[in-house]
């Protein structure tokens, strides 16, 4: 006789405060997000600074049909000009719209970062990660709110770390293959994305060998599809600069020069300056930072599953290493380093909530864990309460670039733009790419920076000669020459090549006329325009000049 077995019975309804949890993690990103889009929102006008204006400028030629190193040079790779100019497309041709777009950008970030660290280290240390990386990445001190490449190698950096573990698990060929398209998209962004390729290659070789048990051998195909993805953005910008005869520039600018500018700066020099940017980048969020150093030793003093602790470390250390070339340590270089210090402060916060589990029930200890999370985000809120609830576009640009003449290129880009031909060049003696966008002009010259001209490298006077002819042949009609000191070199290098300047002045005198004047100190700005510009006597720490051409000829010496 065959006994006919029950029917299992079926499993409870979650109660409501399990749902209630369940949820919670998303609960949290979200405030965390919600947050963060109204800080930058606030500030979203803020003006554009010199990279933001290269890259604004970049990728308004790119609209116009004129592809990257044909009338703009400089040795980034042209990914993040690309990125402009879909921002712009989408949300117009404004300092408001870029920073909109980097909105959108970094609240996918987030939710990217959200997708990773719940794949490597569980939906807790997800949550807590994603909303400290969404709060610390509006932070002043690291320029958040600048839409610099870096937002976007972080961007497709995360997009392919997630797809790699996705990839991994599946063994899909397409997922390889995706992963490696993001990885490519990442260095195109900018030529450090390069450190996580080289991540995603090593993750490959550990997760086989190591976690899986398979021979090195059967690394091989998955790391080919990775490079083969990889190669493909690659393939398509050197095929547009190819059939736009612009890849001799693309080369020379972003192998040869980039690679000279990255041998500037000696070792020697490089503690010190390292020292300095880290002291202006912890000048607010120093409690995250010194959270993620804690998260990198309770991922060793406290049992995490092998995969997370090679996974977040491999993370740390490449992105560490992502901002070395050059030794030069901006600020918002430190963005590169964000998600893993996100992640790394989240495994501090789920370590030290498992420790007090110890000597307090767990209700408790979570809850000790949370207090910590909300007092490290709240004590960072209060320090910065002014930049994050009241301080002024204005006064935000001031308080990071101080008299430099983004304030007032907005101004002075309309000036030119209403006194020109839309096929008018004008010239800009200085580093002020963000005129020539503001204008919507063409430069007179390629040389969007006067910065290579002063460096210690072999190419600057070749580079100035070339500016000198370029804009001399223009005869453009208006010149911008900018009285400003951090617009031309630094103070170690300003006696290098002092023919550059010699000339910039002897030919705007000669040449052209002053018609407006932006003359700028701590105390204020004062603009003068047209006949009231003719006698003005300037006596600001920051001037820019406004020049037409003479009507009389020019008779300026080389």
């Amino acid at each position: 006789m065959i006994r006919r077995m029950k029917a299992p019975a079926p499993a409870a309804p979650p109660t409501p405060s399990a749902r209630w949890l369940e949820h919670l993690p998303v609960l949290i990103v979200a405030i965390a997000v919600v947050f963060a889009a109204y800080v930058r929102l606030r500030v979203a006008g803020v003006p554009l600074e010199r990279d933001e204006g290269e890259y604004a400028y970049a990728g308004q030629l790119i609209l116009q049909g004129v592809p990257p190193y044909v009338l703009a040079y400089n040795m980034k790779f042209p990914g993040t000009y690309y990125m402009y100019s879909v921002l712009m497309l989408v949300f117009g041709q404004t300092a408001w719209g870029i920073h909109v777009g980097l909105l959108c950008v970094s609240t996918v970030s987030t939710a990217l970062l959200f997708a990773l660290g719940r794949r490597v280290a569980g939906v807790w240390v997800a949550a807590a990660a994603a909303s400290l990386f969404a709060i610390f990445t509006v932070d002043r001190w690291l320029m958040g709110v600048f839409a610099h490449a870096t937002h976007f190698v972080v961007l497709f950096a995360l997009a392919g770390l997630w797809q790699l573990d996705r990839a991994l698990e599946s063994r899909s060929a397409r997922s390889f293959v995706i992963a490696g398209v993001s990885f490519g998209l990442a260095i195109l962004m900018k030529q450090p994305g390069a450190a996580f390729f080289v991540l995603a290659i090593a993750l490959i070789v550990w997760h086989d060998r190591r976690a899986a048990g398979r021979p090195l051998r059967e690394a091989v195909r998955p790391i080919a599809l990775l490079t083969a993805g990889g190669a493909l953005p690659f393939a398509a910008l050197l095929a547009v600069l190819w059939w736009n005869g612009a890849l001799g520039k693309f080369w020379f600018w972003t192998f040869e020069y980039a690679r000279a500018y990255a041998t500037q700066t000696p070792l020697s020099a490089a503690t010190a300056m390292l020292a300095y940017a880290l002291k202006i980048v912890g000048q607010a969020a120093w409690p995250f930072w010194v959270l993620a150093g804690a998260g990198f030793l309770l991922l060793r003093l406290v049992a995490w599953p092998k995969k997370t602790r090679v996974w977040l470390t491999a993370l740390a250390l490449v992105s560490t290493l992502a901002i070395l070339p050059g030794y030069v340590f901006r600020q918002h270089y430190f963005l590169l380093v964000a998600p893993a210090a996100a992640l790394l402060a989240g495994i501090a916060l789920v370590s030290i909530g498992r420790l007090a589990a110890l000597a307090l029930p767990r209700v408790a200890a979570n809850g000790l864990a949370v207090v910590l999370g909300l007092t490290i985000a709240g004590s960072y809120v209060m320090t910065e309460r002014e930049y994050l609830f009241s301080m002024t576009d204005t006064e935000l640009s001031r308080s990071l670039y101080d008299v430099n003449p983004f304030v007032e290129a907005p101004a002075i880009g309309a000036y030119l733009r209403e006194h020109t031909a839309p096929t008018d060049r004008i010239g800009v003696l200085g580093s002020e790419p963000e005129l020539l966008f503001y204008a919507q002009r063409t430069s007179a010259s390629g040389h969007i920076y006067t910065y290579p001209f002063f460096e210690p490298q072999p190419y600057a006077k070749e580079m100035a000669a070339e500016m000198v002819s370029e804009i001399e042949s223009a005869q453009p009609p208006y010149i911008v020459y900018v009285a400003t000191a951090s617009s031309w070199t630094t103070v170690s290098q300003a006696r290098n090549n002092p023919e550059v300047r010699a000339w910039a002045k002897s030919f705007s005198s000669s040449c052209y006329d002053v018609v407006g004047i932006a003359d700028i100190s701590r105390t204020g700005t004062s603009m003068v325009w047209d006949a009231e510009a003719a006698g003005y006597q300037p006596s600001g720490t920051s001037i820019v000049y406004v020049m037409r051409r003479k009507a009389t000829g020019c008779s300026a010496a080389r």
